[in-house]
């Protein structure tokens, strides 16, 4: 999302969008920054139109007397028959009682959170290893008490508890570090201190997975609060300065 109601959401909380209107077969996925819901329905004729299915399945967590009006007022935009034009040809503008929606692709907004080569440099602990699950979920588990620290210089990095699986890698203009070199990870357990191979249950990640995750070359973007975002398709890892 790029704003409603001229306000402009951060784009990621942890390791997740933060806000969103995801268009399906069945509907559209919503999110700002604070509850998940959706709406039944379909764009047809330049508008988003209701589906028969009147379920309203939400999450239910307060949200705060700013949040949780704008929310509501959200939630219920899509229940206007909201036009919707497209703005090039990576965003959308939906209009409905006078509020405005502003989309644009998620592979194109995290363009405008790039770090630079100097702001990757530094000590990093890692906080959150999650698996990105079909249909949008997300299954994660909280790594900030391992030992270690995340090293990044130059075109080298390396995770202090087991350096031996440092690599080089070049920093990509879409954000990427493409490794350039260094071992493969074992097929088996990685055997890091402190780093267990285990995931607690079967849809979680184990640790060692944010280690996995480094080669094989991850996108990068800030978090919006001094942290960074180390993601593939299946993965994401969070990453906050060291010392915070």
């Amino acid at each position: 999302m790029v704003s409603f109601e001229g306000y402009r959401p951060g784009r990621l909380s942890g390791t997740r969008r933060a806000a969103y209107a995801d268009f399906g077969p069945e509907g559209v996925s919503l999110q700002l920054e604070c509850n998940a819901s959706g709406r039944p329905g379909t764009v047809r004729d330049g508008r988003f139109v209701l589906g028969g299915n009147n379920s309203r399945i939400q999450t239910a967590i307060g949200c705060g007397p700013e949040h949780g009006p704008r929310e509501v007022r959200f939630f219920d935009f899509f229940e206007q028959s909201p036009t919707v034009e497209t703005l090039g040809a990576d965003r959308l503008r939906l209009r409905a009682g006078g509020a405005e929606l502003v989309l644009e692709r998620p592979a194109v907004r995290r363009l405008a959170h790039l770090p630079s080569p100097a702001e990757l440099d530094g000590a990093w602990r890692m906080m959150e290893v999650t698996r990105y699950l079909p249909e949008g979920g997300v299954a994660g588990v909280g790594l900030s008490e391992i030992p270690g620290r995340l090293i990044i210089a130059g075109d080298r990095l390396h995770f202090s508890a087991c350096p031996e699986l440092g690599l080089r890698f070049r920093h990509a203009s879409e954000g990427r570090l493409v490794k350039t070199g260094g071992p493969t990870p074992a097929s088996g357990p990685l055997g890091c201190a402190g780093v267990s191979d285990e995931a607690d249950a079967p849809l979680l990640p184990g640790p060692s997975q944010a280690l996995r995750l480094l080669h094989a070359d991850p996108l990068v973007e800030k978090t919006g609060d001094g942290g960074l975002l180390l993601s593939t398709s299946d993965y994401g890892l969070l990453l906050v300065p060291d010392g915070r």
